[in-house]
């Protein structure tokens, strides 16, 4: 069907729909559109493209039928127009909510304000094919394994640093003794440093310090290194600089020699040097989008000392020596995908300093306390409550760990009413432990295969936010045959918390606004946000 006849046939739909009034304006406004399109005019650059993008529809989007906006937004999308963007752009305070969670995928303002200052970066899996720690001979069965694993280290150190306060020495719950390190991001540190390949940071919503390994006091460091000497753009951090980071001091940064210096510990291993102030580029998400995302004058770490096996640390704290501290952000964003897929490439890091990140979806209440905690009051499978009666516990936001960690009671509760949608259907195995103590819910299978219509389950929030999980969030693949529920007991770590894993996390846009402390969550195919 040509482009007019599909116009037509929307036209005729809409005229059915509208007044008459309505109807008239709608078509002056298509007629005019066609016109300009076929006519020789010299504003049919402008108006072919007012015309293809479909303003006419603008004024009446309010009233149009949610299941017409969708079936429309998706022709649009298809034909690579961007009609839900100008929705967005134009009407995101008068969009009715029953449209918006139909559209909801496609209305987010980080696309609809344009680029302006807004990071977009790509963020990589340690397991990707794109990840330095990539190992092709690694198998699915030991892949989970480090997943299990990294996750109950994590625990721990997150347990240390939740008992501490800004000015503790315990800065970050990493575990250095293993490659696997969650999500990274690609950097290029300094200018005229062109032969120094791109460093993978861990992106970690639990630290604040931006820092990198530099080149070594002791003579070695992983590769690659960051070279000071060799950039026009680098300064060391004055102690006595009014606007150093030194002041007022945390207690992991310390004057000496007149220079800031720093020294975190991570448990199993610490690293330590000075702060400075470099630029630094991040990865755009694609070869379309290549211009990369440049900031300057930013205050880091230059690690000269470090058994860490990681390039460095990209610390999404909200503390005054983080990087969204100092680019002025309040909000940040991410979406994670397909955690399971090594090809998946659409992970991606939001970050603006106009404040414009979009926190559609469901919003709840933010606390911020050294780490980002919302709370939990429901859990429905089919949407039966699993606990029968109301409760409220703290949940940490951890982009760095894959199991979702709960109380026993709760997680037994959960667990009861899984095996019981389950049923006989599937074989149970008690094979599978998580950190050598808990035997995890696993069943002989294959989550694609064997869980086609599992029921939502729904985690509540306070404030009426629902984040509504798929059987691909609640189960991972152990790649020998079996899969596993991705939660685990927080009480062999001693939490008065529970902790929502970034499986869990999977197909969501999640938002966070530190000036008003909200967060929230919109389900959605990250690849979405990779679209002009």
């Amino acid at each position: 069907m040509s482009y007019s006849a599909r116009m037509t046939v929307v036209l005729l739909l809409v005229s059915l729909i509208f007044s008459a009034a309505a109807a008239k304006l709608l078509a002056e406004d298509y007629l005019k559109c066609m016109w300009m399109f076929d006519s020789d005019s010299d504003e049919e650059g402008f108006v072919d493209e007012r015309c293809y993008r479909g303003f006419w529809l603008l004024p009446y989007i309010d009233v149009l039928p949610p299941e017409y906006v969708k079936a429309l937004s998706i022709w649009y999308n298809n034909n690579h127009t961007r009609l839900h963007l100008e929705i967005c752009r134009l009407n995101i305070d008068r969009c009715p909510e029953q449209t918006l969670k139909l559209v909801n995928a496609y209305l987010h303002d980080v696309s609809c304000t344009g680029r302006g200052r807004v990071l977009r970066t790509k963020l990589v899996h340690y397991l990707s094919h794109e990840s330095p720690f990539y190992d092709p001979t690694l198998s699915p069965e030991e892949a989970s394994r480090l997943d299990r694993d990294f996750s109950a280290s994590r625990a721990s150190y997150l347990l240390a640093a939740s008992a501490t306060t800004t000015t503790s020495i315990v800065e970050t719950p990493l575990e250095p003794k293993k490659d696997n390190s969650a999500f990274l991001a690609r950097v290029h540190v300094g200018t005229n440093n062109d032969d120094q390949r791109d460093m993978f940071v861990i992106v970690d919503t639990g630290s604040s310090l931006l820092w990198v390994h530099c080149n070594p006091d002791n003579g070695y460091a992983p590769a690659p290194v960051f070279d000071p000497k060799r950039s026009s753009t680098f300064r060391k951090e004055m102690c006595n600089d009014s606007a150093s980071a030194c002041s007022p001091s945390y207690r992991w940064l310390t004057c000496g020699d007149k220079y800031c210096r720093f020294k975190i510990a991570y448990v199993k291993g610490d690293c330590s040097g000075y702060l400075g102030r470099e630029t630094f580029e991040f990865e755009p998400l694609d070869e379309v989008e290549a211009d990369r995302f440049i900031l300057h004058n930013i205050t880091f770490g230059c690690a000269t000392i470090s058994n860490l096996r990681v390039d460095g640390v990209l610390g999404l704290n909200a503390n005054r020596v983080s990087l969204i501290s100092q680019t002025g952000s309040t909000r940040f964003a991410y979406c994670i995908g397909n955690i399971s897929d090594p090809t998946y490439p659409y992970n991606i890091l939001i970050l603006d300093d106009n404040n414009e990140i979009g926190l559609h979806g469901s919003p709840t209440p933010l606390v911020v306390n050294n780490h980002y905690y919302i709370n939990l009051e429901g859990v429905t499978v089919g949407g039966q409550s699993v606990m029968g009666f109301n409760f409220r516990i703290s949940m940490l936001m951890d982009l760095g760990s894959t199991y979702t960690l709960l109380s026993m009671s709760l997680l037994k509760k959960l667990e009861a009413a899984v095996a019981d949608v389950i049923g006989g259907n599937l074989t149970r195995t008690y094979s599978i432990k998580f950190d050598k103590a808990y035997t995890l819910l696993c069943y002989v299978g294959f989550v694609g295969r064997d869980l086609a219509g599992f029921p939502v389950v729904e985690f509540n929030f306070y404030g009426g936010a629902v984040l509504e999980l798929s059987a691909e969030n609640m189960f991972k693949d152990n790649g020998d045959g079996n899969f596993c529920l991705t939660a685990a007991p927080s009480e062999q770590y001693n939490f008065d918390f529970a902790l929502l894993g970034n499986y869990m996390q999977q197909y969501f846009y999640i938002a966070f606004d530190l000036k008003e402390n909200e967060l929230s969550f919109l389900k959605m195919d990250c690849d979405i946000l990779h679209q002009d």
